[in-house]
């Protein structure tokens, strides 16, 4: 495999989407609360969120690690770490007066609450809440930006978003599509193997990038091990396999194809912050294909491997087609197409191409480049218009058509 996917998350247009946007609202001098589920590495976000915040937006920030302990075993209270990191606020008194304490950055960015105790958590929303109302109440664009782990967010009640506090939720990101240029991006090529790679795992995975680095070298393998490998993946999770079917039933999952978006304080977001489950633009909101295993909903892992077999081969097993009907053309004129006696006009479908090889003499020479290599298609095709996936074996073989048609197609033809 090649080296980590998630270094590369980054460079895609999705996360980066998600940056600029958290940025922009410390810009206009909102307090941004980022939610984000299991998987997503929360130092990637810290480390461009600080770089994003300096360079596109030129503000001056500061970490504050809220679950870093003191080494003379000072407490945690949120206000009492503030005054640790910035000694002059204790002159203030009063905490709503602080915010215009000319020591404090523009931007403090809280990092490391998923590590606290839970009155900790707390305590510092109760922070962002008495924080916002100053900031509101003085004017003054001083940001708290919150780091929170989205499945530490479910057990907690979190304040109503306003004109001076967003929330910014990790969630759609990347997109399928994303997925499969991040795989492209890894092997640095898109032959036959990489590009079943690419449309199987965006499939499989959606977004889960771990899944995806779990699933890499067993995604050729046949469909049993593909789903024992998940299984090992679901077994690395903290679900409650026994619970979550209960839970699932109060689920409405949003469809495909809609800019998503999602508060706290919607029903699908306790689902989604503990990755149970996932939303790709392409393919809505789903359950985690892991979970599926661990469920032993194998028949919805079939399906997930097929569609993207047909997203994949479908329109290759067109352009053959044509490309072959398209070279007879060439070869023997308009009125090649006679079958048993009867003229078809070109291009044939499947079917009917099928049949004319069949029916071709055996010395022709299409017949013997292409009539085995025209019956696997023809059955390749229609296992997967009847919702049926095929074998990694299958598709090598369909592919070692397409290049035998394209070669030759392209010789005779001059193309």
């Amino acid at each position: 495999m090649p080296a980590s996917l998630m270094s590369s998350l980054w460079d895609l247009p999705g996360p980066r989407q998600f940056i600029y946007r958290t940025g922009r609202n410390l810009l206009e001098g909102l307090n941004p609360v980022v939610l984000y589920p299991p998987g997503v590495d929360r130092y990637g976000i810290k480390h461009e969120l600080l770089k994003s915040i300096e360079r596109d937006f030129f503000l001056d920030v500061r970490v504050l690690d809220a679950g870093a302990e003191d080494m003379n075993g000072g407490s945690q209270d949120p206000f009492t770490m503030l005054c640790r990191m910035f000694p002059e606020l204790r002159d203030y008194g009063a905490f709503e007066r602080t915010i215009e304490a000319p020591c404090l950055p523009d931007v403090i960015l809280v990092d490391n609450l998923g590590n606290c105790p839970k009155d900790i958590q707390v305590a510092w929303l109760r922070v962002l809440n008495r924080w916002r109302q100053a900031s509101q109440a003085t004017g003054v664009r001083r940001s708290l930006l919150l780091l929170i782990p989205a499945d530490a967010a479910v057990r907690l009640s979190l304040p109503t978003s306003d004109v001076r506090l967003s929330y910014q939720v990790w969630a759609g990101i990347p997109t399928a599509l994303e997925v499969r240029l991040l795989c492209r991006m890894k092997t640095e090529g898109s032959d036959f193997d990489s590009q079943w790679r690419e449309y199987m795992l965006a499939s499989l995975a959606g977004n889960d990038i771990g899944m995806c680095e779990s699933l890499w070298d067993v995604i050729t393998c046949p469909t049993a091990d593909i789903i024992e490998a998940l299984k090992c993946y679901a077994a690395t999770q903290t679900w409650h396999v026994d619970t979550i079917e209960s839970a699932l039933t109060r689920w409405n999952p949003k469809p495909p194809g809609h800019e998503f978006g999602i508060n706290p304080h919607e029903t699908g977001f306790s689902l989604l912050s503990q990755g149970i489950t996932m939303y790709t633009p392409e393919y809505g909101e789903e359950i985690n294909s892991a979970l599926l295993a661990a469920l032993g909903w194998e028949h919805e892992i079939r399906h997930r491997i097929w569609r993207a077999q047909a997203a994949l081969l479908m329109p290759m097993i067109d352009e053959v087609r044509r490309r072959i009907c398209d070279h007879m053309t060439a070869q023997y004129g308009p009125d090649w197409a006679v079958i048993n006696g009867e003229h078809n006009t070109s291009p044939l479908e499947w079917g009917k191409l099928k049949l004319f090889f069949e029916n071709l003499p055996r010395q022709t020479q299409e017949k013997a480049l292409w009539g085995p290599g025209i019956r696997q298609a023809w059955l390749i095709r229609n296992r997967i218009s009847h919702y049926t996936p095929i074998t990694y074996r299958d598709y090598c073989d369909f592919w070692n058509l397409s290049v035998s048609v394209r070669r030759n197609s392209n010789r005779r033809n001059g193309r």
